[in-house]
């Protein structure tokens, strides 16, 4: 079970280990310090990214050298850790054998480290000092190689102060006509929703360039129609980042060529992603009560084509540091929706208002206040069209300000707020 350095090429693409390489040379690891923060998060654990780095400094994993490194570190961390590492050191014991060791050690200490040096972090605490002392007494190396070992310190610091930006960090959210959002998470990941920009009469001169957005790291789409869909697969080729949209909207893309399978992910209502890792952002797929065809230019015929585009949905974005989002895209009042309020707690819902398609502000408001609950309401889908009549100040009004009421916000496409 020795770990080997060509073992890092298996990992995920962003992980800053395959960027580190395993080189020596500490300008390297300064060099790293945007690159890590934002890897982190998409590493496949914080386990398995201190065992990268830790396999960078060449630590012994063979059987003996880990079951060393497993009986050292137990003594420093079973007290403050207890029952998890009490269950590894247990699992260890009974086996007797120095693979169970091993498995243990991967399994339950190297979370237990890392959570030690978050803690330590985030609560002023020495545990992160004490974990390189211990790690240095533990690793035994020549001189010549300590250089990776404080390298190895730089990253660790790093992480932390990542994890300490997703904690206190802001999300951002910038609005730009319609329901075509910007979200920009503590940590720095980009999420773009419904891009509808470059013919959206509501959407500022600026932005009309999709390339104006800046970096996407992803992309969601609540369902067919043109005005949420439209500018969403060149996004996703420009920035070959992911569209994830109802399962039946990305088969139908796909089939059609629009878009190639890997930017086109299929989910649907219920489930939950975390396309950035274990511990960044959680979107889940919740109903909307609505309809999703897509319209299609056969370039082969000229004639426009009608296609099947799943069933509509919203999402709960779920931040790094708790905030969440439930972008509603086009929606009727539904009896689930204080259901979907008390399972998530959404703080933010931006929802739509303009009637005719979709909830007219007196039902909108209603559906704020005495069903879902959140702390800020930020009414979209109006405007646009003259069928879409309903305007903020009707659904101020009726939403009233009775105490506990969400506050709405009042903004004009092309402006953001930060929470």
């Amino acid at each position: 079970m020795a770990l080997k350095k060509n073992d890092l090429r298996n990992w995920q693409p962003r992980s800053p280990v395959l960027l580190c390489g395993g080189n020596s040379d500490l300008t390297d690891f300064f060099n790293l310090n945007t690159q890590l923060k934002q890897g982190f998060w998409s590493a496949p654990s914080p386990a398995a990214l201190l065992t990268g780095l830790l396999t960078m400094v060449d630590v012994d994993s063979s059987p003996s050298g880990a079951t060393d490194l497993f009986a050292t570190a137990k003594v420093g961390f079973a007290q403050s850790k207890g029952q998890a590492a009490q269950a590894a050191v247990a699992a260890g014991a009974a086996d007797g054998g120095a693979s169970a060791v091993v498995q243990n050690y991967h399994s339950s200490l190297l979370p237990l480290f890392c959570n030690a040096m978050v803690r330590g972090l985030l609560t002023g605490q020495n545990e992160f000092s004490t974990l390189i002392r211990r790690l240095a007494m533990l690793l035994r190396f020549p001189q010549h190689v300590m250089p990776r070992i404080t390298a190895v310190a730089l990253c660790l610091m790093t992480l932390c102060s990542t994890a300490a930006e997703a904690q206190n960090g802001k999300t951002e959210v910038l609005w730009l006509g319609q329901a075509a959002t910007r979200i920009t998470t503590p940590t720095g990941k980009v999420i773009v929703i419904d891009p509808w920009l470059t013919s959206n009469p509501k959407t500022p001169a600026g932005f009309k360039d999709i390339s104006a957005l800046g970096k996407v790291d992803l992309i969601l789409v609540t369902h067919a129609h043109f005005d949420h869909f439209a500018d969403a697969p060149a996004l996703a080729k420009m920035h070959n980042a992911p569209m994830y949209g109802p399962a039946g909207l990305n088969q139908t893309v796909v089939t059609l060529g629009i878009l190639p399978t890997a930017l086109s992910p299929r989910f649907g209502k219920g489930g939950t992603i975390t396309p950035f890792g274990p511990q960044g952002v959680k979107i889940t797929a919740v109903h909307a009560e609505h309809s999703s065809e897509l319209g299609y230019k056969n370039p082969a015929t000229d004639k426009e084509e009608v296609h099947p585009g799943g069933e509509p949905v919203g999402f709960i974005v779920e931040m790094e540091n708790g905030f969440k989002v439930w972008h509603m895209g086009d929606t009727a009042v539904f009896g689930d929706m204080r259901l979907i309020g008390e399972m998530y707690r959404p703080d933010l819902v931006m929802i739509p208002i303009g009637g005719h398609f979709v909830m007219n502000p007196k039902d909108a408001a209603m559906a704020v206040r005495d069903m879902i609950k959140p702390r800020f309401a930020l009414p979209i889908h109006y405007g646009t069209t003259p069928q879409l009549r309903g305007t903020p100040a009707e659904f101020e009004a009726a939403l009233g300000n009775a105490p506990g009421t969400a506050v709405m916000l009042k903004m004009d496409p092309g402006q953001k707020v930060d929470f």
